[in-house]
């Protein structure tokens, strides 16, 4: 049995729904923004000591329907990545769509606060790549997961969440599934 404690302190460290937002980027209401507000406390350290940090936001789309279960789409991502060159003192965000035509864009900043701004937002989400009809009913499902990549062996990360059913998690923040309803996005913008 688990001590009240512990699933107190699981409720309380886990994400609430106010740090991951979803809105339109644009009138037609054709393209996403997703704005993950989290904890980035350790994004500096991880990327000063050389390594990289990454942030996958995933999404899917699933039909506004009765059943329990619903009927999902594919999961797609994007991933974003963070490192700093010490040499030329600049901060690279590396943001991928996996799934579309164009391969990988690259921006570069010399302030780091500017590059963690635009890290955390999910820009150019086409709803199009999410969904196959236009006109569904349909809930969009996002989960972002972080990590400072090349900070530890990726089976040891995997074992310890394993062998602690979940507790011990060495792999970084997952915010686990978050819904939001489209069409009600979309009415309260118009």
């Amino acid at each position: 049995m688990i001590p009240t404690f512990f699933i107190a302190l699981i409720f309380f460290m886990s994400p609430g729904p106010e740090q991951l937002t979803v809105t339109w980027q644009n009138k037609p209401h054709d393209t996403l923004l997703i704005t993950y507000a989290g904890d980035y406390s350790q994004v500096e350290e991880c990327i000063s000591t050389g390594f990289v940090f990454e942030q996958r936001f995933l999404m899917r789309t699933c039909d506004d329907s009765d059943s329990w279960i619903g009927d999902c789409k594919r999961t797609r991502r994007k991933v974003h990545r963070i490192l700093m060159d010490p040499i030329r003192k600049e901060y690279t965000v590396i943001t991928d769509l996996h799934g579309d035509i164009p391969g990988p864009v690259t921006n570069s900043f010399k302030n780091f606060t500017r590059a963690l701004e635009y890290f955390k937002v999910a820009r150019d989400i086409p709803l199009q790549l999410l969904q196959r009809d236009e006109y569904e009913k349909t809930d969009l499902s996002v989960r972002v997961v972080s990590s400072c990549k090349g900070e530890y062996s990726e089976t040891l990360a995997q074992l310890s969440y394993l062998f602690t059913l979940g507790i011990i998690d060495l792999g970084g923040d997952d915010t686990g599934w978050f819904d939001f309803d489209l069409n009600k996005s979309a009415e309260q913008k118009d």
